[in-house]
């Protein structure tokens, strides 16, 4: 059963594993000890959490005393009695959703803008880098153009190679081809935009723009650690220098500054990380703490589908002021020949079914019958 409050749960839930996926990137060890696999498994189970927004019976329910129930009057008021229809949960889903389409249209006109300077660029033939695409067996097209900064991949449904003109070896040439060609090859660019689109429907989220600057660095990890797992440790050292070279002129002659795109290059302040994902990682070592970790990420995600939050009702403080004793001294039943009726200390509390009169406490009152003349 999907409700409200299941729908708040995913969003909360949503929004917890991917703060614990932005704080693991940044953990300066966590990548070269377990790797991508848990970094990259709670990317997608936060994702599907958020298109699940499962209410199981048998869920866990946690009561949110002052957050939910305050929610609930503001969503309860309406602003304006003549206008009735205009309620604030229509009036949030309006604005909701014209912020989701202001943030969809934009991103439409910058790849649009995007498009049309690619199809501008001068480009240079150069049969030399046509090569060396044909010896890696590269099925991908490559555009070379003074045009563009730094090397990087472009286009959703035809995607293709940029290249700038530098002055690198045959076998330099070489990491930065297959570099790119993993990018394609990853579907890294539809994964972008499935986050630009995350991003847009939950612009209001700062969680949602936090986590979209990292889905950069995460698949430039990936794509890293996918190149050297054939390198040894001279070649590593040669794919780094590579990469340093490329961001020095990154530097030079100023970024490429594309919507959805995958590059060699990623900010000076992640390039530490990067570096210590080639040199150091190891896939076949703590292959047994990766799959307890990724275990654990499952069990939290499987548990995440028992927990709903819901609001703390509570009666009304009136209500709590006193309590009424039912005993012999302050009770007694009327019988007027059709029902019988409580009085406590002197008040008419009510009518007793007669087939309640056996049970406590009214079995130990005295019942007065009046229907006789008693």
């Amino acid at each position: 059963m999907i409700t409200s409050y299941s729908f708040i749960t995913s969003v909360v839930i949503f929004n917890m594993f991917l703060i614990a996926g932005y704080l693991l990137r940044r953990k300066k060890h966590f990548i070269v000890r377990y790797g991508l696999r848990a970094l990259l498994l709670v990317t997608l189970l936060a994702t599907i959490r958020l298109f699940l927004p499962l209410d199981l019976a048998a869920s866990i329910i946690i009561r949110s005393q002052r957050l939910l129930p305050v929610l609930e009057q503001i969503l309860e008021y309406r602003p304006l009695e003549q206008l009735r229809w205009l309620t604030v949960p229509r009036a949030i889903a309006g604005i909701w959703l014209a912020g989701t389409a202001i943030y969809l249209v934009r991103d439409f006109l910058l790849m649009a803008t995007d498009r049309r300077k690619r199809k501008a660029y001068i480009i240079i033939e150069d049969q030399h880098i046509k090569n060396l695409m044909c010896d890696l067996d590269i099925p991908y097209s490559v555009i070379v153009s003074p045009c563009v900064h730094t090397p990087h991949v472009a286009g959703i449904f035809s995607p293709q190679i940029y290249l700038p003109q530098m002055q690198l070896s045959d076998e330099e040439w070489r990491y930065v081809l297959r570099h790119e060609a993993i990018h394609i090859q990853s579907c890294d660019l539809w994964i972008k935009l499935f986050f630009r689109i995350i991003e847009a429907a939950f612009w209001w989220n700062p969680v949602s723009h936090m986590f979209m600057r990292e889905v950069d660095t995460i698949l430039e990890l990936r794509c890293d650690a996918k190149l050297a797992r054939a390198l040894n440790d001279d070649k590593k050292i040669e794919y780094l220098d590579v990469m340093i070279k490329v961001l020095c002129q990154n530097i030079c002659q100023g970024k490429d500054d594309r919507l959805v795109t995958a590059s060699l290059v990623s900010p000076v302040y992640d390039l530490k990380q990067r570096f210590e994902m080639v040199m150091y990682y190891d896939r076949n070592s703590h292959q047994l703490s990766r799959h307890l970790l990724c275990a654990c990420i499952v069990l939290v995600f499987v548990l995440s589908f028992f927990v709903v939050i819901q609001p703390a009702y509570f009666p009304p403080a009136e209500d709590l002021d006193y309590v009424i004793d039912v005993t012999e001294d302050t009770s007694f039943i009327l019988y007027d020949g059709e029902q019988y009726i409580i009085y406590i200390n002197g008040d008419n509390c009510g009518v007793v079914p007669e087939d309640e009169l056996s049970e406590m406490p009214y079995s130990s009152l005295e019942i007065i019958n009046t229907s006789n003349g008693e």
